[in-house]
């Protein structure tokens, strides 16, 4: 009986004991806080940001700044993902890039010639079947112009979205000059508010049906600008 006891005030001594480990542990986390960019889009309509770090290693290049938070739809991590030269003479080239990126490590190059002759261009991307709906969206683009492209100061080159119906009829964006608007050598933000853009063509484009989009570069049309240079753009997408 003795025995008995002694066995029992045993056991109850290391329940308690493992009573007190267990209410003095902590549980940690397995995965660990979310951490979120401090340069974060935001949501304002027909808005340009202008993103000054866009260089971060000081020699022309640049990786992932952050800062974006909607769905990318192009990023042109591996090729230039359908997008083509679809009209104008201005665009000589375009083609996938690593030379600058702000989402990843890719963009696409477009490479100009703007003159007297070539005053137009643009590089746009087409689908089948036209089911994209984007009339009540947000469009973002980040685009990335070397210094000297806005071109002559009194009469700026000027860049566009552009967006077509599967009728072909088109919708052009207000213009944005590269001396006023688009900052040089730095990654600028352009967001389409697709609702109350106030769009300087239009002819009729149904954005509940498109087949394409893409964008526009023009020359001044009072210039005597006369040039080539390489311009980028990344991480197309909506929200």
């Amino acid at each position: 009986m003795r025995d008995m006891k002694i066995f029992t005030i045993f056991l109850f001594v290391i329940f308690l004991s493992i009573c007190f480990i267990l209410s003095n542990c902590t549980v940690k986390d397995p995965i660990g806080p979310f951490l979120s960019g401090s340069n974060n889009v935001e949501d304002t309509e027909n808005e340009i940001n202008d993103d000054t770090n866009g260089d971060t290693n000081g020699n022309g290049s640049s990786t992932n700044d952050g800062g974006i938070d909607y769905i990318i739809q192009h990023d042109w991590e591996t090729n230039e993902e359908g997008w083509i030269i679809n009209w104008g003479t201005a665009i000589t080239n375009i083609e996938q890039s690593t030379t600058r990126a702000k989402s990843n490590n890719g963009s696409l190059a477009i490479i100009v010639n703007l003159n007297s002759t070539n005053t137009e261009g643009e590089a746009t991307y087409f689908f089948n079947p036209s089911t994209t709906n984007l009339s009540k969206n947000k469009i973002h683009l980040w685009v990335f112009f070397p210094n000297g492209s806005q071109g002559d100061p009194g009469s700026p080159n000027t860049i566009q979205l552009i967006f077509r119906d599967s009728i072909w009829n088109s919708k052009y964006s207000h213009l944005m000059d590269l001396n006023n608007h688009i900052s040089r050598n730095v990654w600028n933000e352009i967001i389409i508010d697709m609702q109350n853009e106030a769009w300087n063509y239009d002819d009729g484009c149904n954005l509940d049906e498109l087949c394409g989009y893409g964008i526009k570069i023009s020359r001044g049309p009072a210039s005597t600008y006369s040039g080539s240079f390489t311009f980028y753009i990344d991480a197309y997408g909506w929200d």
